[in-house]
């Protein structure tokens, strides 16, 4: 009986003894697992600062402010700092709407320096400097600045070499200087003799980043624009599009059969559309036949903007102004206004032509001021447009919702509304690109030669392109 209480009590100091063991082995691992942690925390964090180090002297040089800067990246990190001229690479384009053609700008290589350590990468890239774990996101920003529909592009193009573990430097130099892409007179846009020059031809700027970080750089994009931005996982890329309007102030009437081109016109940007018309100078009737208009057709829509005398085209006289719109050649929507009216040289005291005779009229529209336009039922939409356009089905009722300044508005027959309303809303439905197309009556009762317009777009918001200055700026980095 002895000898069992000894054999138990052995036992029993053995199992004590091993779960001891097991324990402080489970601990020792949780601990070392905890501190690996830990370390590679304050690697990554000491990395971040680093980085933010290397952005401010790297960007001194690539702006020129400074021919060489050295940066140390410091002690205490498990990671590697290496030089990938090849990762990343940046495209700017120009999109003609109207011929479908593309320029190419900019296709180049950005380049990255980056630290890793296991899942952990922070790099800098493109001016800006980026981590990279479970996703992306931005630490600082990049060279893209974007205000009041200016572009400012300073592409920071790295190359060098270097992988180098521990405490490493960086150094940094500019190989060559800085090189001006755009603008540049010497270099014109796809089949145009149109020179990249500001303002911006009118058209779509795209600026496409391709890298590791993309869906950050897409972020970033929405934060500093309200472009349309587009992201694609599949090719680790994100894109940002911005309206160039092209014509903005005045312009000379196109003659009979050509166009205009008004860019961005969605969201009711158009300030001001304003149309003066005179009379053919060979013409006794002086606007007695007037029949005119401005049309256009996307896909299966039809816009047209007709005017024509209504009763008399003396001083004072109301026009009649003619708005159509159809969504699919079948339904019609009408609106007309009587509220431009018909101006004398004698009773404005003026000679708009200089031929001295103060007998000559002009008709002045107003298609963004305070004039009211009535919904109104057109019989027979073929004997009022001059663009052979033929629905035949009225609708009774509209609802304006496309758009936010809309306010889900309807309208039925005998309704009214302001004349820029009605006409920002066609053109919004039409856009972002409307061509305008002039069709004067077989009877060519305008001048074309001598009638003018005006237009202007509310380009505060944040995707319209007026100008745009892009540079390669090159860096050459080695870490040693």
């Amino acid at each position: 009986m002895d000898r069992t209480r000894g054999q138990s009590e052995t036992i029993g100091f053995a199992l004590i003894l091993g779960f001891t063991l097991i324990s402080v082995g489970a601990i020792a691992a949780y601990g070392g697992a905890t501190l690996d942690t830990t370390q590679a925390q304050i690697g990554a964090q000491n990395a971040e600062h680093a980085m933010s180090q290397f952005d401010s002297r790297a960007s001194m040089v690539a702006l020129g402010r400074s021919d060489i800067q050295t940066v140390n990246f410091g002690a205490g990190q498990q990671g590697t700092y290496t030089v990938d001229p090849d990762a990343g690479s940046i495209r700017v384009t120009h999109e003609d709407q109207e011929t479908n053609d593309t320029t190419v700008f900019y296709d180049e290589p950005l380049g990255t320096v980056r630290y890793t350590d296991d899942d952990t990468e922070i790099g800098y890239q493109g001016g800006g400097v980026w981590r990279m774990d479970e996703g992306s996101v931005m630490l600082s920003p990049p060279e893209f600045h974007y205000r009041k529909s200016t572009l400012t592009l300073p592409i920071i193009r790295i190359s060098g070499q270097g992988s180098v573990a521990g405490n490493p430097r960086g150094v940094v130099r500019q190989p060559v200087p800085s090189t001006v892409i755009f603008p540049n007179e010497s270099a014109t846009l796809k089949n145009s003799s149109e020179k990249w020059v500001n303002p911006v031809g009118g058209g779509i700027v795209t600026v496409t980043v391709e890298s590791t970080y993309y869906r950050a750089w897409g972020e970033y994009f929405r934060t500093r624009t309200s472009g349309e931005v587009s992201i694609d996982g599949e090719n680790e890329t994100a894109a940002v599009e911005l309206v160039a309007p092209g014509t903005m102030g005045g312009f000379d009437m196109p003659l009979d059969g050509n166009s205009l081109t008004l860019q961005g016109t969605r969201g009711h940007q158009v300030e001001n559309f304003t149309l003066t018309l005179f009379h053919d100078q060979d013409d006794s009737a002086k606007f007695n036949n007037l029949d005119w208009s401005m049309c256009s057709q996307s896909g299966s829509q039809e816009f047209e903007i007709r005017v024509s005398k209504d009763t008399g085209t003396g001083d004072g006289d109301p026009a009649e102004t003619i708005i159509y719109y159809s969504p699919d050649g079948s339904r019609y929507q009408t609106w007309k206004t009587e509220d431009f009216t018909f101006e004398t040289e004698a009773a404005a005291d003026a000679d708009w032509n200089g031929d001295g005779d103060q007998q000559d009229k002009r008709l002045v529209l107003d298609f963004t001021g305070t004039a009211t336009a009535e919904y109104f039922e057109e019989n027979n939409v073929n004997s009022i447009s001059n663009c052979d356009f033929d629905a035949s089905t009225f609708e009774s009722s509209v609802t304006f919702d496309e758009h936010p300044a809309d306010e889900n508005t309807t309208y039925t027959t005998g309704s009214t509304a302001n004349v820029s309303h009605v006409t920002n809303h066609y053109l919004a439905l039409m856009g972002p690109s409307t061509e305008l197309e002039v069709a004067d009556s077989s009877q060519n009762t305008v001048e074309e030669e001598i009638s003018t317009g005006y237009v202007s777009l509310n380009t505060t918001e944040g995707y319209y392109l007026t100008y745009m200055h892009v540079t390669e700026n090159p860096i050459n980095v080695t870490v040693e």
